[in-house]
């Protein structure tokens, strides 16, 4: 929560996503699932951000790891936390958002 001169007010940073191709015979993209990637433009090194009014938050979605593409980069027993965070990692990490 913030202090202004013109009041307090409550706001969320997220990082932005955009649509990914999908992966021929992924369970949850035939399940109805959407696969995403994090918006960001080629000279920038980590994500988009947007500020959100917590007011103006309607519900929050459950976003599910793309545990296959994961796997297949680092390695079967890799776990997320685990991941380096580095600009080619940020580039490569796909995840879902689960069908509604």
């Amino acid at each position: 929560m913030a202090r202004l001169r013109a009041g307090t007010w409550e706001r969320l940073v997220v990082r932005r996503a955009e649509i990914a191709a999908s992966r021929h015979g992924c369970v949850l993209t035939d399940y109805g699932c959407q696969r995403l990637q994090w918006v960001r433009s080629d000279d920038q090194d980590a994500a988009s951000v947007d500020v959100l009014e917590a007011k103006d938050v309607e519900c929050w979605i459950p976003v599910e790891h793309d545990w296959e593409d994961l796997s297949e980069r680092h390695g079967v027993t890799v776990m997320p936390d685990d991941v380096p965070t580095t600009v080619e990692e940020l580039r490569a990490a796909r995840f879902f958002v689960n069908a509604l």
